[in-house]
């Protein structure tokens, strides 16, 4: 468990930092929304960035097809998931939203063409 955590250090930092603020009960005043989908686009974005982080750390650790695919969907939609459900029935006064977990996978996925596209095999 310790190596995974030492070859995956970027990814495991973003997943506790995406994790940490989805929970915490103050909600930073740079993510309070000033227009309706900030705050989408901030999931999104944490999202992508996530995905992007698991696909260069399992390239590093010579993770092939098509085990690559399928836990670069499942680790970050999961995780998104997890989340909202945590916070739904755990972590009041924060709710779950399926919106939220639509913009999260929406980030992965658009971690996933982006790598598709733009990084070669």
């Amino acid at each position: 468990m310790i190596e995974r955590i030492k070859t995956y250090w970027k990814t495991t930092l973003c997943a506790i930092v995406i994790i940490y603020l989805s929970l915490i009960r103050e909600v930073p005043l740079l993510w309070q929304p000033i227009f309706s989908w900030r705050d989408k686009i901030f999931h999104a974005l944490a999202y992508t960035a996530l995905t992007l982080l698991l696909f260069f750390e399992m390239r590093q650790d010579n993770v092939t097809e098509p085990r690559q695919t399928i836990l670069l969907f499942c680790i970050p939609i999961c995780l998104g998931g997890i989340i909202e459900l945590l916070q739904h029935y755990f972590f009041a006064p924060r709710v779950g939203d399926w919106a939220d977990f639509a913009a999260n996978t929406i980030g992965t996925f658009a971690a996933f063409l982006i790598c598709r596209i733009f990084v070669t095999k």
